[in-house]
């Protein structure tokens, strides 16, 4: 589930540069890049040069999307973006 969920916010981020995404992605992948030895400040930059967000904007998304825990918001997200990788693939009802 986690992969589908990174797909899709970097389908978004590609495709309509959102801001968002980007910071969804980041801080999906702040625990494995610290795995690595990377941290989240320095994967903010990657993400930052990658799709031409600043980074004091990106660090403030990724702010607001660890504040956001709310299984109702998390659950409805889910489903949206399960409606449009949906819409995208031509699926049959």
């Amino acid at each position: 589930m986690g992969k589908m969920m990174f797909d899709v916010m970097k389908n978004r981020a590609i495709r309509n540069g959102d801001p968002r995404a980007v910071a969804t992605m980041c801080n999906m992948l702040e625990e494995s890049a610290a795995g690595v030895g990377m941290s989240k400040a320095r994967l903010m930059l990657q993400f930052s040069k990658e799709y031409g967000i600043p980074v004091a904007e990106l660090a403030e998304l990724c702010k607001k999307s660890e504040r956001s825990n709310d299984i109702e918001q998390k659950t409805k997200e889910i489903d949206r973006l399960a409606a449009q990788l949906d819409a995208s693939l031509n699926l049959p009802d």
